[in-house]
């Protein structure tokens, strides 16, 4: 746009049609990018300071840029191309330095397209109706721009540090298109979840222990933990279509039961598994030795299947590694992973043929080069893909603490949040399907798998919870646990990169993590053992 359209009030839709009756050709990219640097030379121009410009006058950019852009998806066909004539915002008046002039732009508080949907009841079944034109589906179009609208404005890649931190100051908590939306039953998922977020978000203050999910919600990030769930989301998800959901998951998944699709545990090698397990037990007299026993258990390789091979390694890994009776000493974080943990979960995901392997390292992750994370400190543990000498992705996160930290409800819950920050973030780096993690505190151990439900809805959900075994008699308790150790290893193999096809289709569908500094803002710094840990298998302190 020249530099005369500046010297004459104009607001945001007449610079749209301005715009077009110059280039009738002009596509949504073209125009959205000349929009963009209309508002940026608005903040040039203004006699306010430029951070100032950008809390106060910027806030509806966003909204104004989705109207935009549907009105030019809705009339690109017919080639209508006059922006609508519904006020988007009220006019305010910004003062130009140098030139005298007065300048309209659309800096007010109301926006009439900026809900797609009207408020729905929160735990109504009922599916939003919708209120206006925006909130049907767009009619389709062909060859339609990808992503043509950035998540945020020209300034926020302006050189003013201001500018920056300002832009970053909101979540990205836009509701999905209608198309693109998760539904189970007539119930719109997405839009429940669009709820939750919108109430997280009007929070004046989130504390680390008790809003794990309303934090995590402010990445797109929909944490489910059976029967551990805040109470606020309920009022959005209630129990009955909360269990909808988790039964939609695991349908979609193929995991949770044989009628899932999950491949049970063959029945002769579990029994052979069984008798060796207590026939270590009752062999008080040492008649059967530790040699023995992992010699009854390598016999079993001809039969079991390539999942049931993983657990009877890790089963032999433990028979070598836990002491014949539990100590009373306590158990320091760095004993815990050597001897009780690692045993446990090598064997799980260690696969020497495909180049992927089980790792303990407190070095930068594959992809913090490009994600932002809540604290300096990486994961204790990663499962990385390698491509010849190199990592080629990251396929599972883990997160260790001692059992003295089992109630540090603050420390649990951050580490827990750093996990599905690391897990959307290889979702998203690595254009990955699925991503597996686990959090160990003490002997206690849960999974989670994450993954890409929908359109601005990552569903991290718990899978499994154990408890590791602290010495040899424990292990007759721990193979009840089996049908939890085969679903981690049934769904750790659908952590993999996703195919050509599916990356195109999932790269619209994708949102932004919330950053450090907006996770600071709305974070309260302190600590209280007693707060309800909602999502905790501990209960606080009293």
């Amino acid at each position: 746009m020249e530099n005369e359209t500046y010297s004459k009030s104009m607001s945001i839709t007449d610079a749209a049609s301005h715009l077009l009756k110059k280039d009738p050709t002009m596509d949504l990219p073209k125009l959205i990018q000349a929009l963009n640097a209309h508002l940026h030379k608005l903040a040039e121009f203004s006699n306010e300071p430029i951070a100032e410009f950008a809390k106060n006058k910027l806030n509806n950019w966003k909204e104004t840029k989705e109207t935009i852009k549907h009105w030019f998806d809705k009339n690109a066909a017919t080639n209508k191309r006059t922006p609508p004539t519904t006020p988007i915002v009220t006019t305010s008046s910004i003062k130009m330095t140098g030139t005298g002039n007065t300048f309209h732009t659309t800096v007010g508080q109301t926006n009439n397209y900026a809900n797609a949907l009207s408020a729905a009841e929160p735990g109504s079944s009922a599916r939003p109706t919708p209120n206006d034109d925006a909130s049907s589906p767009p009619p389709a179009i062909p060859n339609p721009p990808a992503d043509s609208i950035p998540d945020t404005n020209v300034l926020d890649q302006a050189p003013e540090d201001a500018v920056v931190a300002g832009a970053r100051a909101k979540a990205d908590i836009r509701l999905p298109r209608y198309e693109n939306r998760l539904f189970d039953q007539g119930k719109d998922i997405s839009y429940a979840f669009h709820q939750f977020q919108e109430f997280a978000h009007s929070q004046e203050k989130l504390t680390m222990e008790s809003h794990v999910q309303h934090i995590l919600s402010l990445s797109s990030i929909l944490l489910i933990k059976p029967e551990r769930n805040h109470p606020d989301l309920y009022k959005f998800l209630p129990s009955k279509e909360m269990e909808g959901l988790l039964d939609l998951i695991r349908r979609e998944l193929h995991y949770g039961d044989i009628e899932y699709g999950e491949p049970p545990m063959q029945s002769e090698c579990f029994e052979a598994i069984q008798s060796t397990i207590l026939t270590i037990r009752r062999s008080a007299k040492k008649m059967v030795d530790r040699k023995n026993a992992c010699q009854a258990l390598f016999a079993l390789w001809d039969t079991a299947t390539p999942q049931e091979w993983k657990i009877i390694l890790s089963l032999i890994a433990l028979i070598q590694s836990l002491p014949a009776t539990k100590k009373m000493e306590d158990v320091k974080e760095m004993e815990l992973i050597t001897r009780f943990v690692q045993p446990a979960i090598q064997p799980l995901f260690d696969d020497h043929d495909d180049g992927t392997l089980f790792r303990w390292t407190g070095t930068t992750n594959h992809e913090h080069r490009t994600s932002i994370s809540i604290s300096g400190r990486r994961p204790d543990s990663c499962i990385s893909s390698f491509l010849d000498l190199y990592v080629d992705n990251t396929r599972g996160f883990g997160e260790v603490k001692c059992e003295s930290e089992s109630r540090n409800h603050f420390m649990v819950a951050r580490d827990l949040i750093r996990l599905a920050c690391f897990s959307k973030n290889s979702l998203d780096v690595n254009h990955m399907f699925g991503v597996l993690s686990f959090q160990v505190i003490g002997l206690q151990i849960t999974f989670y798998f994450s993954y890409l439900a929908a359109e601005g809805i990552y569903i991290m959900i718990e899978i499994a919870h154990l408890t590791l075994p602290s010495s040899l008699p424990d292990l007759s308790s721990y193979i009840y646990d089996i049908d939890q150790l085969m679903t981690i290893t049934h769904l750790f193999q659908r952590c993999v990169p996703m195919t050509p096809a599916q990356t195109t289709a999932a790269e619209n569908r994708r949102r932004a993590t919330m950053s450090t500094p907006e996770f600071d803002r709305i974070v309260d710094k302190t600590k209280d053992r007693k707060r309800r840990c909602y999502t905790s298998h501990y209960n606080e302190l009293h």
